[in-house]
């Protein structure tokens, strides 16, 4: 069910092959499918149609009068319906275009379901679209046979001309028109050059008009893209005289602002990175054409998008100050605690940058009326739960490179209070074991497995814990508490006394194969990791609390208390009451 899951997530629909009536025929089923919108389900019925039409040649023309007469004028407008139009062989593979990149295009820059069944093209929407989607086919065969022109386009209001240069169309359009159907493919439109036949322009000629048909929105962005393109080549074609613009049009125009000095540089990032973010963060159309910055969309658009400007270029004088942002409806506010400002900002905002990448906004530490540091996220989209991008997006994101910090921080400042020789109270002085028990110590290490040199590191490491540990004990009547506490602190698990800890040593007690099995499932992170080795050598050190009952072997029986497990003499060293097994 691939192919049916693959259209749906297009068309937002739900299909299946169901039996209606009397029963399933032999020679075919019936396939449902449901959806909210006449557009929604035709697109999904010529989809699936176009693929039984490449199965089974001729399918097509026997259902062809049902298919295109159903859900007619079933819209908002009245108009909705399904027009046609046959090809000839020699057609159909130009009007595809690589990989239906053709026929993409028509359908993005019409508004009208463009779909190819065999070698009829049908076209579904209101009368406006399927009318615009039929010129623009029209239009797309005429450039084969010359050059085309188009009467009367000042009239129309779903095409926008510019005016390109002769020496600059080349580098325009690209080689093998890469670079125009780049153009085409981003904003969605449907782009070319038009001229009078015999007025092609040529070395003398002072250049060609570009149309470009398409939604408002979209020809906007792609008139301002080819602007820049011929800006950079010919400088001065569209910037000269040009001076600071702010519309009152509450609706869709454009604003301008002039750039000084090596602020365009600055405000266009590499590759053009910075001023994608902040046009994605912004929601307005945003292009540099030589020093001026054009800024096209709704007034709300136009404005929240000359902020983000105007605050990333104040940003190279020092600290950004905004005051408040309790009456925006784009912005969230973060307080960062000041051991992981650092950390999350990265180097020089290299983990800003990422996150901003990762979720379309634009983010950066400011201060508040009081001078107070705090990190505001700005985008249009306010995000969900679920959704990559938004502002919700980039909060989890900061919130994880918090939590990372502290636990990273939290771990290293255990360490480094238990390694403190301030941290510890004063001791009497300490004894050293007898030799005889150091010698049968140093001959049990050189018998584990992996050898001594694995070994001795572990069992030194466990002796010095084990001394500080064991002149920090507080008094025996203490001592299952202070275990519980051990217990709850190290492993995490709810406090049950010393017995709890050797029962966790008994995990690891057979080799150090079965130790490092049980490092990784205990902490994955490599912080954790250190932890938990640091939790296994306290456990080899503290002897079972007197009358705890014996361990129990993998058998299901009762193995009998080592010698070692009794309690040592008081003046041993702890290393000397490690547990036989536990080596």
């Amino acid at each position: 069910g691939n192919f049916l899951r693959t259209i749906e997530e297009e068309w937002t629909t739900l299909m299946f092959f169901c039996e209606v009536g009397s029963g399933r025929a032999r020679d075919y089923e019936k396939l449902a499918i449901f959806g909210a919108t006449p557009r929604g389900r035709r697109g999904a019925e010529l989809k699936v149609l176009s693929a039984v039409e490449t199965k089974v040649p001729g399918y097509f023309e026997k259902i062809k009068d049902d298919v295109v007469h159903r859900d007619k004028g079933k819209d908002d407008t009245g108009t909705w319906g399904t027009d046609t139009m046959a090809f000839r062989d020699d057609e159909l593979s130009y009007a595809l275009g690589k990989q239906g990149g053709t026929r993409k295009k028509l359908e993005r820059s019409s508004g009208a379901i463009v779909q190819y069944v065999g070698h009829t093209a049908l076209f579904s929407g209101t009368r406006t679209q399927r009318k615009r989607a039929r010129e623009y086919m029209k239009w797309l065969f005429d450039q084969l046979e010359g050059p085309l022109y188009v009467d009367d386009w000042e009239k129309r209001d779903d095409c926008t001309v510019v005016e390109v240069p002769a020496d600059c169309i080349g580098y325009i359009t690209g080689a093998r028109r890469a670079a125009l159907g780049a153009m085409e493919e981003e904003w969605g439109v449907l782009m070319f050059f038009m001229s009078k036949t015999g007025t092609r322009g040529g070395k003398g000629s002072e250049g060609e008009k570009l149309m470009i048909c398409g939604p408002e929105r979209a020809r906007r962005g792609a008139e301002l893209k080819v602007m820049s393109s011929v800006e950079t080549k010919n400088p001065g074609t569209f910037t000269r005289g040009v001076r600071d613009k702010e519309s009152s049009e509450r609706g869709f125009d454009t604003n301008r602002m002039l750039f000084k000095d090596d602020e365009m540089s600055y405000a266009l990032g590499k590759q053009g990175s910075t001023r994608k973010k902040l046009e994605t963060a912004s929601g307005a159309i945003l292009q540099y054409i030589g020093q001026v910055a054009f800024m096209a969309g709704t007034m709300k658009e136009r404005r929240r998008c000359k902020e983000f400007v105007s605050w990333l270029l104040a940003q190279r004088r020092g600290s950004v100050t905004i005051a408040s942002i309790a009456g925006r409806d784009d912005a969230t506010e973060m307080h960062i605690p000041d051991n992981c400002k650092g950390w999350v900002t990265g180097n020089r905002g290299s983990e800003l940058r990422r996150m901003e990448e990762e979720t379309g906004t634009y983010m950066f530490m400011a201060l508040d009326e009081r001078g107070e540091e705090r990190l505001i996220i700005f985008c249009h989209d306010a995000g969900s739960k679920v959704a990559p991008t938004g502002r919700m997006a980039a909060e989890r994101l900061v919130n994880e490179m918090i939590q990372e910090k502290l636990r990273d921080d939290g771990g290293a400042a255990a360490a480094a209070a238990a390694a403190s020789p301030r941290a510890r109270p004063p001791v009497a002085a300490r004894t050293r074991a007898p030799a005889r028990r150091r010698a049968v110590a140093a001959t049990g290490r050189a018998r584990t497995r992996g050898g001594a040199a694995d070994a001795a590191p572990l069992m030194e490491d466990a002796a010095s814990t084990a001394q500080g540990a064991k002149n920090r004990r507080p008094p025996r009547r203490a001592h299952g508490a202070w275990g519980a506490q051990v217990t709850e602190d190290v492993f995490g698990c709810p406090p049950g006394g010393v017995a709890d800890v050797h029962a966790a040593a008994s995990l690891v007690k057979s080799s150090r194969a079965r130790q490092s099995r049980a490092y990784s499932a205990f902490a994955p992170a490599s912080a954790l990791r250190a932890r938990a080795r640091e939790a296994f050598q306290l456990v080899l050190v503290f002897p079972p609390p007197p009358g705890a009952p014996p361990r129990r072997r993998s058998d299901g029986g009762r193995e009998a208390r080592p010698a070692g497990d009794a309690v040592a003499p008081k003046g041993a060293a702890a290393a000397t009451r490690c547990p036989s097994g536990a080596k």
